[in-house]
C-alpha cells in the first residue's frame, strides 16, 4: 500500500465528477493535449453490461496529474 499512497502524493487531484460525459471529455482534452494522468474511479460494477448498473451507486472518477503538469491539465480541461 506504501507505493499506491506515494504514486498519489506526487500527484494532485485536478477533476472529480460521477458524470461519464465528462469524464470522456476530461479525458478526451488531457490526451489531446499530451498531459499524462492516472485516472482512479470508483463505483458499483454489480450488475455490469446492464443500463441500471449504476443507479443509485455512481461511479466516481478522479483523474490525477504530476504536480509539473498541473497548469498544462488545467488549460486542457478549460479549452472549449
Amino acid at each position: 500500500m506504501g507505493w499506491l499512497r506515494s504514486l498519489f502524493s506526487k500527484r494532485k487531484l485536478i477533476y472529480s465528477t460521477f458524470n461519464e460525459a465528462d469524464y470522456m471529455s476530461i479525458m478526451n482534452k488531457l490526451d489531446a493535449e499530451g498531459v499524462p494522468y492516472v485516472l482512479k474511479s470508483k463505483g458499483s460494477s454489480m450488475y455490469l453490461g446492464s443500463q441500471w448498473s449504476n443507479l443509485g451507486n455512481p461511479t466516481e472518477y478522479n483523474f490525477y496529474v504530476r504536480v509539473e503538469d498541473e497548469g498544462r491539465a488545467y488549460k486542457a480541461i478549460n479549452q472549449r
